[in-house]
């Protein structure tokens, strides 16, 4: 930046003054062109500077103001961030539906249950023991099961004293009173399998009967079926 030059009069050498600061200034002389290295401040000597000729008077009041900036060159137009484009209208999900409610499952059901029969204990109903041949001999149980009905029973009858020689002993299987199946014993018979399927009876609690149900002939024989070898399952 250029400050402000002084000169003394014409008949004077050329004298420059510089502000040394604090108010003071040192002269110096120069008979070649003017050519001020550093910037010159504070002169207060009227006359009028000449970029020519430093023989010209100069006047100079106030330092001449020189921008050395630039000129000035705002920043781009103000270049807003893209329209503001809120989030998607805030959407209330569905009220809350809750699962169903909860449903306590039933009690574990097996989807079989076996046990023996006869059985020791299980009473019987029968001429001799363990033989069955008359009308109305019988052994029954009576169980209480997971099962709240049932609709299929498969035995598995041991048939260890077999003495019939001529003719079958008939039997037929009840529950809670429900005749549900039949079958019959011949000589030489020692084991009979069989399934039945009928209409659901309610339980859980549940008497099973084998019966004989007509007397085997005069002469023929009997049968009958120990404790604890044979089985019933119940779906």
């Amino acid at each position: 930046m250029l400050g402000a030059l002084v000169s003394i009069g014409c008949d004077e050498p050329r004298v420059g003054r510089r502000d040394t600061g604090a108010g003071r200034t040192d002269a110096y002389a120069d008979d070649a062109a003017f050519t001020a290295p550093d910037a010159f401040f504070g002169a207060t000597d009227a006359g009028t500077f000449d970029a020519t000729s430093l023989d010209a008077p100069i006047a100079l009041g106030d330092d001449a103001f020189v921008s050395s900036l630039d000129a000035f060159a705002p920043l781009d137009a103000f270049a807003p961030r893209d329209a503001f484009a809120p989030r998607d209208a805030f959407v209330v999900p569905d009220a809350f539906v809750p699962r169903d409610a909860f449903v306590v499952p039933d009690a574990f059901v097996p989807p079989s249950e076996t046990f023996p029969f006869p059985a020791t204990g299980d009473p019987r109903v029968a001429a001799a023991d363990l033989y069955f041949w008359r009308a109305g001999d019988n052994v029954r149980t009576t169980r209480t099961l997971a099962r709240t009905s049932l609709r299929e029973l498969s035995l598995s009858l041991v048939i260890e004293l077999n003495g019939l020689t001529c003719g079958t002993q008939d039997v037929r299987v009840r529950v809670n009173g429900t005749e549900v199946g039949m079958f019959s014993i011949a000589g030489g018979d020692t084991n009979i399998t069989r399934t039945f399927t009928f209409a659901p009876i309610a339980g859980p609690t549940y008497t099973f009967v084998y019966e004989t149900i007509r007397e085997v002939a005069s002469g023929c024989g009997a049968a009958g079926y120990t404790n604890d070898a044979s089985t019933l399952t119940v779906r």
